[in-house]
């Protein structure tokens, strides 16, 4: 059973459990007749709490929040947890720390093999302020030996912030997230 902590962005977990239903059905069930679902669990964090937070800068009390939804996840007795949010991954040490034995998918570590395919080993980063400030998933992309940029100027940072806000995270943009 996956896990899967969304409400970071609704949209965000809308897309996630869509694609992780379109591959399970592609390419899991192709000659079946009748096609089940995958067995996923998800929970959905407030996310205007939870961007107070980030506004904030109050990485301990986001982080606190995230781990309060992966509780409830692992109650329900997933065998693995997925973030279905860069900005989330942000608790990602605090959940590793608290459930050691539950394998986490880091999109850091997703992503990492995705660019490798390309032949990349330079990307840019855009996401919300703490995702391009924060070390959290540029130090995980080095670990793959990925070198990431971001925007340096305060303006652009919180520009695409605000963007991410109140555009993607609502469907906006085409439903782009």
């Amino acid at each position: 059973t996956l896990g899967i902590l969304t409400g970071i962005s609704f949209q965000s977990g809308v897309d996630y459990y869509k694609s992780i239903n379109d591959t399970f059905h592609e390419f899991v069930n192709r000659k079946l007749v009748i096609k089940p679902n995958p067995n996923i669990v998800m929970v959905s964090v407030d996310c205007d709490e939870y961007c107070k937070y980030l506004d904030e800068q109050d990485w301990r009390r986001a982080t606190q929040y995230l781990v309060r939804g992966v509780d409830k996840i692992v109650a329900a007795g997933v065998d693995i947890l997925t973030i279905a949010s860069n900005t989330g991954h942000l608790a990602y040490n605090a959940i590793a720390t608290k459930y050691p034995d539950l394998p986490v998918i880091h999109i850091a570590d997703c992503t990492a093999q995705a660019i490798k395919a390309q032949g990349l080993s330079k990307v840019g980063l855009l996401g919300t302020t703490p995702t391009m400030t924060q070390p959290y998933l540029k130090e995980r992309l080095a670990l793959h030996g990925i070198e990431v940029i971001v925007p340096e100027a305060e303006a652009d940072l919180l520009g695409i912030f605000e963007f991410i806000k109140n555009e993607l995270g609502f469907g906006g943009s085409e439903g782009a997230s």
